[in-house]
């Protein structure tokens, strides 16, 4: 890649993130069991919510706005079933720690910070259901969904 691209690239994700998206800061219009904002999610107090994974140091602070967050009735059913909070995942997925995505999915998130495309979120909940979030380019809604709802 050309120095041109790279500084395109690192200039696109400087901005992104110094942006954090007025939406992460706003109280969100959910369709979850209980209303969350970003401070709830996020504590800006916190200094290190997640650990290493990998070779890769996940952020403490969101890097990116949620927009609307929904939630389909499946994974829904599927959080109640296995009494985990929503919560947890979402503050998992605005602040870079994807889950359970492969090498190349993991590298199309990255971009997708500089370049706003959507980003996608695997974990597996307490009692290993499969769920995404997926996060819409122009970062206008967040959905919490079950893999075969896509």
């Amino acid at each position: 890649m050309s120095e041109a691209g790279k500084a395109a690239i690192k200039a696109g994700l400087e901005k992104a993130r110094a942006a954090k998206l007025a939406a992460v800061d706003q109280p969100n219009n959910l369709m979850l069991p209980r209303l969350l904002s970003a401070k709830q999610l996020i504590p800006a107090t916190a200094k290190s919510l997640l650990p290493v994974t990998g070779e890769r140091r996940v952020a403490t602070r969101p890097c990116f706005g949620l927009g609307r967050l929904v939630a389909t009735p499946g994974v829904l059913q599927a959080f109640e079933a296995s009494g985990d909070s929503p919560a947890d995942y979402i503050r998992r997925h605005v602040t870079d720690d994807w889950g359970d995505v492969c090498a190349e999915d993991q590298a199309a998130n990255e971009q997708a910070l500089a370049c706003g495309f959507w980003i996608l979120s695997s974990y597996r909940l307490s009692n290993g259901t499969p769920i995404w979030l997926i996060t819409e380019g122009d970062r206008s809604s967040t959905c919490l969904l079950l893999p075969g709802e896509y």
